[in-house]
């Protein structure tokens, strides 16, 4: 079982990305621990804050598919807790390709600029249209938009409909109904960390 767990564990790169902080440096325990773990990044273009959600992710994107090879990138907010054996085992049902998945029953614009969005709190992104999205002109990647889930989501429907990659049915929106970030009826893959005790994990 140990080794198990250690093999699982080499699949799995965590990044925790922050901006720097707009009045001051960060602390000294802070600068501490990056400079003894590899999963902590501070981006010196981009001031910490909500309104660098968008940029912050956008970076991370470019950056993990320039450095690491991957099949999927997971985004979470820092107040989630991700259930990785459950995702990890229903990844094999999610078909290679294309795929865009999490808690997506959310619209934004107006037809013919419609499009469908997986809630920021934790979603799934496939190598392959990763690299879609940031292939995509700079005319459609610098759009900013407040909220990076919508952002997020705004991409994936460029790549979707203003690429000859037709996407369709290869992204998979799952609108679901057992509450924040659950899929399945046995299956957490996100939880909210302040919502649940440490002992249901």
């Amino acid at each position: 079982l140990l080794a198990d767990q250690d093999e699982f564990k080499k699949r799995i790169k965590v990044m925790f990305i922050t901006g720097t902080l707009p009045t001051k440096p960060y602390s000294a325990d802070f600068q501490d621990e990056v400079s003894k773990h590899s999963d902590m990044f501070v981006v010196n273009n981009i001031t910490e804050g909500y309104s660098s959600l968008r940029d912050k992710v956008l970076w991370g994107l470019k950056y993990s598919y320039q450095h690491f090879k991957f099949q999927y990138l997971v985004k979470t907010d820092d107040d989630v807790i991700v259930n990785l054996p459950g995702l990890i085992g229903e990844l094999p049902d999610i078909a290679p390709g294309l795929r865009y998945t999490g808690r997506c029953p959310n619209f934004r614009g107006k037809k013919p600029d419609r499009w469908r969005y997986c809630s920021g709190g934790g979603y799934v992104l496939s190598h392959e249209l990763v690299g879609l999205m940031l292939d995509l002109p700079d005319s459609v990647l610098d759009v900013v938009k407040r909220a990076e889930d919508v952002y997020t989501g705004w991409l994936v429907w460029n790549v979707n409909n203003n690429t000859e990659h037709s996407v369709g049915a290869g992204i998979r929106h799952r609108a679901l109904s057992l509450g924040p970030y659950k899929c399945g009826p046995l299956i957490s893959w996100f939880y909210h960390g302040y919502k649940k005790k440490s002992k249901d994990y």
